[in-house]
């Protein structure tokens, strides 16, 4: 066994086990995020029913702001998404899981939107997903990638409910923004 310590969350921890540690707000906070994550828009329909399972070196839980802070190798895995970072951070809003943070060098994101269509893969030193809006964004030296297209620059938006993405170069640092979509999916980067 890896001697990094893993934090590994379930759906179904007893409440025994977590009482036992001392975890018992933890279990209360999460319970309501793990069955939220994420909205039926955003993955595909089997995602949001799948366990959470998250890694990580520490875990820190502010309950009265309702903000979870892993750090340290963060893995996290829902159905199809899969997310590394140095640091994961999920606010919630009134019990519900609002808006995902990784920060890392990179931080990356992974996951099949839809049934028959390509994984979507994007890495960035930040990425967020706001759920309420659908949006996830890659910033700072971001990449994206449908298929075999690819999309780089300074910040990318994917609004995964409409399947548009946004890309913006750096007028300061004279970084463009860089496309390669293939011939045989021009006009259509949903294949």
């Amino acid at each position: 066994m890896n001697p990094r310590s893993y934090l590994l969350i379930h759906i179904v921890t007893p409440l025994c086990a977590i009482k036992k540690h001392g975890l018992q707000l933890l279990f209360l906070f999460l319970t309501p995020l793990l069955a939220l994550l994420p909205s039926e828009a955003f993955a595909l329909p089997k995602d949001k029913y799948q366990t959470i399972h998250v890694a990580a070196d520490h875990v820190s839980i502010d309950d009265k702001n309702q903000i979870s802070v892993y750090k340290g190798n963060v893995e996290f895995q829902q159905g199809s998404i899969k997310i590394t970072a140095d640091i994961v951070e999920l606010h919630a809003v009134n019990g519900r899981l609002n808006r995902i943070i990784a920060n890392g060098q990179p931080a990356t994101f992974k996951q099949q939107i839809k049934q028959n269509m390509q994984t979507v893969r994007g890495h960035a030193r930040i990425v967020e997903y706001t759920l309420n809006d659908q949006l996830l964004s890659f910033t700072d030296e971001a990449h994206f990638q449908q298929g075999d297209n690819t999309f780089s620059g300074e910040k990318m938006i994917y609004d995964t409910k409409n399947e548009i993405l946004q890309a913006h170069g750096n007028k300061q640092s004279g970084k463009r923004v860089r496309i390669v979509i293939q011939p045989n999916t021009l006009g259509d980067v949903s294949n």
